[in-house]
């Protein structure tokens, strides 16, 4: 996933999943526009809109599917 803006609060960046639901990423703005990133989430929350993801970056041992798998 790309990460295309800063968020709200500091060190927070935003990206979207294909099925456009928002991805907040902690303690990731130095990554906007720098390319894909893997991501942990954290928990989820269902908006009106979708639904609306908190994550962190995955850590080095974890793996993009491993942390896309906790999405859903």
């Amino acid at each position: 996933m790309d990460l295309i803006r800063e968020g709200r609060q500091p060190r927070q960046a935003i990206g979207y999943l294909p099925d456009g639901d928002m991805v907040v990423v902690n303690d990731a703005t130095h990554l906007v526009d720098q390319g894909p990133v893997a991501v942990t989430v954290l928990s989820t929350r269902p908006t009106s809109q979708g639904v609306m993801v908190f994550a962190r970056l995955a850590s080095a041992n974890e793996g993009a599917t491993e942390a896309l798998s906790n999405l859903r």
